[in-house]
């Protein structure tokens, strides 16, 4: 059994409700590391008096003042930082250059969770003002990693344009209509360093496939035997749940779910429940107790959390209590003056009054850079409770609750208003979830078929069929 919500690409922006990160396009990248964010640009933008665009950042300055979770400012002098770059913000004459101030001044915090979302932009950062037409966030059926410093396909949407063109796992994405990817890979290692720098090519290369429903990618492949393919992809919608959640962008979301086969496994008997979503969104909470309904009596389940980018923080407890036998701490959301404690109570029967107790078989989670956010809180918090064993490699170590705030321009200023820690005490942010089990993706693992984290995780679960 397989149930969708949507099979969309990642959305741009990843502020959901208390958690989430921005990942788009990256205008600037501060000394620090830490990417600034803004969003597509007019080729042509309207200039405005100096000082037009002043109480954006006057704005955007207070709300971090009062709200960041350290009143210290992490040893930054704050009101130095205004007084530095507030004649630059006064002097900005289009919105672009009012941004690109206000995201230096938030990257000198040297943390995640804070950037501007334009006014205007959809999940995918396609301009959708109602004078430009359909938006662009229409795909073309495959995703990708960065693997060895390259863009790499990883998997391909059944029946989607990818697969009609015969692209296959394994080929390496050289360019993107006319964009070299090697040359984003490389620009950002230089700026950002090869962990983070994997998660936002990935997401940038994600952006140039995405377009209008319609319209062509042209894309330049190299296959197995590195020989360069042309290929045209014409962008299809996909089927998807658009949600909508306060200030944010709209989104898309997907939840997928089924027993792996015999091959997967290593072990034709053993029963594993697969379950991966996208992003922690209400909508995917009746599927995940569905899946979790069907799965009761499995050998052991595995919970795909490679490159969901996060969501509604709340929701890590929300999902964990479908694995916790008593009341447990998921982790901590740590704000000025308050702490706010994550619980996951068991979970006693479904939505629909069917009895349904905590599942306490052997729960595998694959992580990798790309898994980001509210994941984080679920996959640290169920390692942490020692409810779960993680595959694959350390997580994006952006894991900081935030807010989204309406600037006077009618730009959201992304801010992190907590620090987290999780069940064990470890504090997420910079550092991660480490994978229990360590499984490089490899280009020949690609190349044969083999998804070698999964596989790690199925033969773990099987093993413990055998004990």
């Amino acid at each position: 059994m397989r149930s969708k919500v949507s099979t969309r690409r990642p959305a741009k922006w990843w502020g959901i409700g208390l958690c989430g990160l921005t990942a788009g396009a990256l205008v600037a990248c501060a000394q620090n590391g830490n990417p600034a964010v803004s969003g597509p640009e007019s080729q042509a933008e309207q200039q405005a008096e100096p000082g037009a665009y002043l109480p954006d950042f006057d704005r955007a300055w207070e709300l971090v003042r009062d709200t960041y979770h350290d009143p210290a400012m992490g040893g930054l002098d704050w009101d130095a930082a205004r007084d530095e770059l507030r004649p630059r913000a006064e002097q900005a004459r289009t919105r672009t250059e009012s941004r690109a101030v206000i995201n230096e001044m938030v990257s000198r915090l040297g943390e995640s969770h804070f950037g501007i979302i334009p006014e205007g932009v959809d999940a995918v950062g396609a301009d959708n003002r109602p004078e430009a037409g359909v938006s662009g966030d229409a795909i073309v059926g495959f995703d990708l990693r960065v693997v060895d410093g390259r863009a790499v396909v990883t998997s391909v949407l059944p029946g989607g344009p990818a697969e009609a063109a015969g692209v296959r796992p394994g080929w390496i994405v050289a360019s993107v209509d006319g964009a070299e990817t090697e040359t984003v890979i490389t620009g950002l290692f230089d700026a950002v360093g090869e962990r983070a720098a994997s998660m936002y090519a990935w997401q940038t290369i994600h952006d140039r496939l995405s377009g209008p429903p319609g319209s062509t990618a042209e894309i330049r492949f190299l296959d197995a035997n590195d020989r360069p393919l042309e290929r045209s992809l014409t962008r299809v919608e996909a089927e998807g749940e658009t949600v909508k959640f306060g200030n944010l962008p709209a989104v898309n979301v997907r939840l997928d779910s089924r027993w792996l086969s015999g091959d997967e496994t290593g072990d034709p008997d053993a029963r594993i429940g697969y379950i991966a979503f996208n992003m922690f969104m209400i909508p995917i909470t009746p599927h995940f107790e569905r899946a979790m309904s069907e799965f009761r009596d499995a050998d052991g389940i595995v919970i795909d959390l490679r490159g969901n980018i996060g969501g509604v923080a709340i929701m890590c407890a929300t999902l964990s209590r479908y694995f916790v036998t008593e009341r447990s701490r998921i982790g901590t959301m740590k704000m000025r003056g308050q702490d706010l404690q994550f619980n996951a109570e068991p979970v006693v029967v479904t939505t629909t009054g069917q009895r349904l107790p905590p599942f306490a078989g052997p729960l595998a989670i694959l992580i990798d850079g790309g898994t980001a956010s509210t994941s984080e809180f679920m996959a640290g918090g169920l390692r942490g409770l020692g409810r779960a064993r993680t595959f694959g490699s350390t997580s994006a170590g952006m894991a900081l609750p935030a807010a989204m705030t309406r600037l006077p321009s009618g730009d959201v200023l992304m801010h992190a208003i907590a620090d987290y820690e999780s069940s064990d005490g470890a504090r997420l942010e910079h550092d991660g979830v480490p994978a229990d089990v360590p499984v490089p993706v490899t280009r020949a693992d690609l190349l044969a078929g083999v998804d070698a984290t999964l596989r790690a995780a199925a033969e773990w679960i099987a093993g413990q069929r055998d004990d």
